[in-house]
């Protein structure tokens, strides 16, 4: 998560993405996995990818829900 961050903060997005779908990937229990789920939908804002924010979001909607 902290190299995503890192990587969000130099504008390297599509490097963000990479290292934020790492973490939902292989740890899909993790505490920072909705925080994951939303800086991608802030690295596909910032790179204009419009069509994948709206999938993002309604995929970190049905995910990160409050119980």
């Amino acid at each position: 998560y902290w190299m995503g961050e890192s990587y969000l903060i130099e504008r390297e997005y599509k490097k963000a993405l990479i290292r934020f779908d790492d973490l939902i990937v292989k740890f899909p229990n993790s505490d920072k996995k909705c925080d994951a789920r939303d800086r991608q939908i802030e690295c596909l804002k910032a790179l204009g990818m419009e069509d994948q924010v709206k999938t993002f979001t309604d995929l970190r909607n049905s995910e990160c829900s409050k119980k």
